[in-house]
């Protein structure tokens, strides 16, 4: 029902979660009874597409502008909405506060392209700024990402994301992580300039500034 709302085929889905058509058209038909990774997995790309599962198997498109992603795909379904974002608005501004690439990294997921090797690609069409704490020499996306040091007393182990009018809140409980997007031109504006005033007051890391010489 949700595939028929949306008008996405078996190939949709596949190409997005790496779940074979042959599997889905399975567990379509009740053939199967999948696993709770391979539900999730459709969950985080139904709900991420508008869709609200309800009670007795009821199916709906979500009236609201917030989505929640959990689970080991949680950054790489944000990743690939700030990249679809960008990709359908033509350019786009993005601004990343209290950025940790190391754990970000640990909890990424490549499925499809690699989001830094396709980010690169389009570096001319896009503003990206990142946030780090003060002391993290590790900033290796400089090909189309500006980083500058946020003093450490200000700098919070949780992140959040601004592109174009969304904002994505990021939160890491141990092993869990869980995303929540706000689509939200009044709030993006809001956190923009909160962050635009805490940019002007940071600055690029010494071994950066080297690089941008080199």
């Amino acid at each position: 029902m949700a595939r028929a709302l949306l008008g996405v085929s078996r190939d949709d889905v596949e190409a997005a979660t790496g779940i074979a058509k042959q599997t889905l058209l399975r567990i379509e038909n009740n053939a199967v009874k999948p696993r709770d990774e391979t539900l999730k997995l459709l969950l985080n790309y139904f709900e991420g597409l508008g869709i609200e599962f309800q009670k007795n198997d009821g199916v709906a498109r979500r009236e609201t502008n917030i989505r929640r992603f959990s689970g080991p795909y949680a950054i790489t379904d944000l990743l690939e909405d700030v990249y679809e974002t960008v990709i359908k608005d033509g350019s786009g501004k993005i601004c990343i506060s209290s950025c940790d690439e190391e754990v970000v990294g640990k909890y990424y997921t490549i499925r499809g392209e690699q989001h830094s090797v396709r980010m690169a690609r389009i570096a001319d069409k896009i503003s990206c700024r990142a946030l780090l704490k003060e002391g993290d020499h590790n900033h290796p996306y400089t090909s189309y990402v500006e980083y500058r040091w946020l003093p450490k007393e200000y700098f919070q182990p949780n992140t959040f994301y601004l592109y174009n009018g969304k904002l994505g809140l990021i939160e890491y409980k141990g092993n869990i992580c869980e995303v929540t997007i706000i689509e939200s031109a009044q709030l993006a504006v809001a956190f923009r300039d909160f962050f635009e005033i805490v940019w002007a007051q940071c600055n690029p890391p010494p071994s950066y500034k080297k690089e941008a010489t080199e």
